[in-house]
């Protein structure tokens, strides 16, 4: 590979010390094209194959190839029917030059581990209904990890979330007729919320000790605080009596 300056020609950070590479180089159709590579050994492999590609006379622009996915992806027959699983994939591969390293792998994980291995990842995508995903989404609220834990409802959220992606991708593209997801409600998450006083004492109890003692009596003695004592007053009153 040609060099400039003791660093590889077409090949550099998109963002300064981001570690992500991208390549750039001319087509056979006489236009300039930038890639995401990855990591710099990964982008600097990319480079190599597409300059390969380009002197065997096999290269195909960005745009060609993206063309040939989205024919095999919407390619479907009454024997071969596309899959939820097999959408989900190539879903992932299309957003990949669009997602950090770290988010792709996160995605990968979540789809490999709580979509590919259920039964719904090898039914047709437009036999999915909202029936089939609530059943998934009770699976996992079953699934133990490792360390034998549930799965959190966060976790469950997110396997939530990619599919309505998903959904709405296929739906936009016309190989489903409904989109089951709007009907599949997230998984409400604990409610670790403090009360008013509690979080206030935590608030002022990081800042100095004369400052914390301020805020805390200045938010104590404010209209709003107030009104909160006399609820509960009230309430505690409302309590006794009916005892």
């Amino acid at each position: 590979m040609a060099r400039k300056d003791s660093k590889d020609r077409g090949l550099f950070e998109r963002t300064v010390d981001s570690g992500d590479y991208w390549i750039r180089y001319a087509g056979n159709d006489g236009r300039e094209h930038m890639e995401r590579g990855g990591t710099k050994s990964e982008g600097r492999a990319l480079y190599m194959r597409r300059r390969t590609e380009i002197h065997d006379g096999t290269w195909k622009s960005p745009r060609e190839r993206r063309a040939v996915r989205r024919k095999a992806i919407e390619h479907s027959t009454a024997d071969e029917p596309l899959t939820l699983g097999a959408f989900a994939d190539a879903w992932l591969e299309e957003r990949t030059p669009h997602l950090t390293k770290a988010v792709h792998y996160d995605y990968k994980l979540l789809l490999n581990s709580h979509v590919h291995g259920h039964e719904l990842a090898r039914k047709p995508i437009a036999e999915v209904n909202d029936r089939v995903i609530s059943l998934l989404v009770k699976d996992l609220t079953e699934h133990q990890t490792r360390r034998k834990k549930p799965l959190s409802p966060r976790r469950i959220n997110m396997a939530i979330a990619r599919l309505q992606t998903i959904f709405a991708t296929g739906h936009r593209r016309k190989l489903i007729v409904d989109d089951p997801m709007p009907h599949v409600a997230n998984l409400a998450n604990p409610s670790t919320t403090l009360t008013h006083s509690t979080s206030l004492r935590h608030c002022a109890s990081s800042m100095p000790q004369k400052v914390g003692n301020a805020l805390f009596l200045a938010c104590c003695s404010s209209p709003a605080c107030g009104r909160m004592k006399r609820s509960r007053h009230r309430g505690t009153q409302s309590t006794l009596s009916m005892g």
